[in-house]
């Protein structure tokens, strides 16, 4: 009997799809960057960064999600044996979480404090459904495996910095009085762990719990003089999704 291909793997719009959206989103802060376009990722973040914010250098993760979206964008293209399924089920929603990352850079050039949360909740969004699309297929190749753990690490990333652009935009919309910071940063902190737990729980992907462990631990390192309740509660938050990712490895091996 003939294999429907589209079934079996990503079609050929959606491969291409995928590798224009991560092309997109490396060279817009590129260009950005280089051009210095508006704000700097940095600078936007730092204008209300007072109520909580992360150590500055918890963004290097992204030299490792980026290489992590190429090796998606490729195996889209081509799948390693086994993978076709995992890769269909993951591409579109993978797409628009790609993009997604670009179209944040341009709202933060542009100083765009509400437009940006919008744009980050509707990439995270994406790349939640694209890793739990994906872990619903099923134990698969290597080449799925290895693009979960790049989806998952994205999509932790993203929850991270969902919640900090989220009390970092109301901070500069002048939403945040100074006097229960410490309150809307423990508040935040417990959300986003609560959200990793449950996302954690659907993704089955340890790298996820890793990224957003690494975020919290920046946010501790960040604030544990500032503001030290929402600080400890990162770090506290930060030790759990570890070792819930040490249990996932555990029963891996």
């Amino acid at each position: 009997m003939e294999t429907d291909v589209t079934k079996d793997r990503p079609t050929l719009a959606a491969g291409l799809a995928v590798l224009a959206a991560v092309a997109v989103s490396i060279a817009i802060p590129t260009v950005q960057a280089l051009g210095h376009i508006g704000l700097s990722a940095a600078a936007f973040s730092h204008q209300g960064d007072s109520t909580l914010r992360a150590a500055t250098y918890a963004f290097s993760i992204w030299g490792v999600i980026y290489a992590g979206m190429i090796a998606v964008a490729l195996f889209c293209l081509r799948p390693p044996r086994g993978s076709g399924p995992v890769l269909a089920a993951l591409a579109w929603p993978f797409a628009g979480a790609a993009l997604g990352c670009g179209l944040w850079i341009i709202t933060a050039a542009a100083g765009q404090q509400a437009l940006s949360c919008l744009v980050l909740i509707a990439t995270w969004s994406l790349a939640v459904t694209a890793l739990v699309r994906a872990r619903l297929q099923g134990p698969q190749g290597w080449g799925a495996n290895l693009a979960c753990l790049a989806v998952g690490l994205l999509t932790g990333w993203l929850t991270d910095a969902t919640a900090l652009n989220l009390i970092t935009a109301a901070t500069a919309l002048g939403l945040i009085p100074a006097g229960i910071a410490t309150i809307a940063g423990g508040v935040t902190v417990a959300g986003a762990l609560l959200v990793a737990l449950l996302v954690g729980r659907a993704g089955r992907t340890f790298s996820y719990e890793l990224a957003v462990a690494w975020g919290l631990v920046a946010v501790f390192v960040a604030e544990q003089h500032n503001h030290v309740i929402p600080a400890w509660m990162a770090l506290a938050g930060a030790v759990v999704l570890l070792l819930i990712a040490v249990a996932r490895l555990v029963r891996r091996g």
